[in-house]
């Protein structure tokens, strides 16, 4: 469920940037940041290691944007 959820907000934050929905990206960046964050209380390393390294470039990519 959780990997279904992440790829549903990547879904729909792609089809804010393609059609230029600024408020929808908006609110697309904080529901990505919190399934990411919601990650961390995985059990699996490797999907604990993918969030993790998503949240930092997710975050990363965002701040250089400004």
């Amino acid at each position: 469920r959780f990997v279904v959820a992440v790829l549903a907000c990547h879904g729909l934050f792609m089809y804010g940037l393609h059609f230029d929905v600024k408020k929808m990206v908006d609110a697309m960046h904080w529901g990505i940041y919190g399934a990411l964050a919601a990650g961390v209380c995985l059990k699996d390393r490797r999907l604990l290691g993918m969030c993790l390294a998503l949240l930092v470039a997710v975050r990363t990519g965002t701040e250089s944007r400004k």
